[in-house]
């Protein structure tokens, strides 16, 4: 529960900075904002229950899923970029924050979750 919040948390905190440091906000803000907060929060349960069932696994399922997180995020990615050329750059660099963010948050809770 306390990943969930901290990852509310984040999300909040983000958008708000996000909100008061760029205008206008990138095109694809919301929906960015959305998709890593799902797909952090999705990976992270996922792995939680992978340590628990298959402990053996769970080195090579986490670096499966920052592959599938690679290729899902460079294809969302290039059809942000697609669609808004001009915007490419703001959407890439809150993308990118955001990303490294919630995989922070991500990483601290997993090695607090395996090491106890």
């Amino acid at each position: 529960m306390k990943f969930v919040f901290t990852l509310i948390a984040a999300a909040v905190v983000i958008a708000v900075v996000f909100g008061y440091a760029m205008a206008p906000l990138p095109s694809f803000f919301y929906q960015s904002l959305a998709l890593l907060l799902v797909g952090t929060g999705g990976i992270y349960f996922y792995l939680v229950d992978i340590k628990q069932e298959k402990p053996d696994y769970f080195v090579q399922i986490y670096i499966a899923t920052l592959f599938a997180k690679i290729l899902a995020y460079g294809a969302y990615m290039f059809f942000v970029v697609w669609e808004d050329k001009e915007g490419a750059a703001n959407n890439a660099l809150f993308f990118m924050v955001t990303y490294f963010i919630f995989t922070a948050v991500e990483i601290i809770f997993l090695y607090r979750k395996v090491n106890s």
